[in-house]
């Protein structure tokens, strides 16, 4: 565990930074500092403090691992190779297993998988458009609607199969934004057409 003072990015999607620093926060594993209170004064402030206080710093790395090693009651994961494998090794180094679930799936986007960005753009311009603000682009796959529903569905079935519990999903781009859009109230298309994100590695917490 390292000590850590962290700025969430305010316009990041659905304020997610902000809402994951204050998780660290509250449990005494970083400091969190919001943007609009940051001044080169107050940073460096609050860095000579953690300097200064041996203790202090000890604690909060000590919680830091401690968080770390916390991933709640149960791991799930898309049992496509690159989550799994994130998930895998988390779990490894905390002596649990992953349930792995198609329905956690990425999106299929049918007639785009293998190509790039500027290769859809060339070969679909009203298409890649169309995508862009919030629709689909794609003809031969997966919509968004049904992807939205499938994820959705199935994170229901496993948040009630832990009742008052914490479960860790290693998950997609496409599933995370429909889950988001969910706790946030709003259409997918909407929030595809509103917000930012996720990066990878992103690491959302939904209440």
């Amino acid at each position: 565990g390292i000590p850590a003072i962290l700025v969430p990015l305010p316009t990041a999607a659905a304020d997610h930074q902000t809402h994951n620093a204050r998780v660290l926060g509250d449990a005494g594993a970083a400091l969190l500092m919001p943007q609009r209170e940051l001044t080169p004064d107050s940073l460096a402030g609050t860095v000579r403090r953690v300097l200064a206080n041996t203790s202090f710093r000890t604690a909060m790395a000590q919680r830091a691992r401690e968080r770390a090693r916390d991933t709640g009651d149960a791991i799930y994961s898309s049992d496509r190779r690159r989550a799994y494998e994130t998930a895998d090794a988390i779990a490894k180094n905390r002596k649990r297993e992953v349930t792995k679930d198609p329905g956690l799936r990425e999106i299929d986007i049918g007639e785009w998988s293998g190509l790039t960005t500027g290769e859809i753009q060339a070969r679909f311009p009203d298409n890649f458009t169309r995508h862009v603000l919030g629709g689909d682009g794609w003809e031969q796959g997966e919509t968004h609607a049904a992807m939205s529903d499938r994820v959705i569905a199935l994170m229901t079935q496993i948040a009630d199969a832990h009742p008052n519990g914490r479960v860790l999903c290693v998950l997609h781009g496409g599933p995370i934004r429909a889950l988001l859009a969910h706790a946030e109230g709003i259409d997918l298309s909407e929030w595809r057409r509103t917000r930012r994100g996720p990066d990878n590695a992103d690491v959302e917490t939904i209440v």
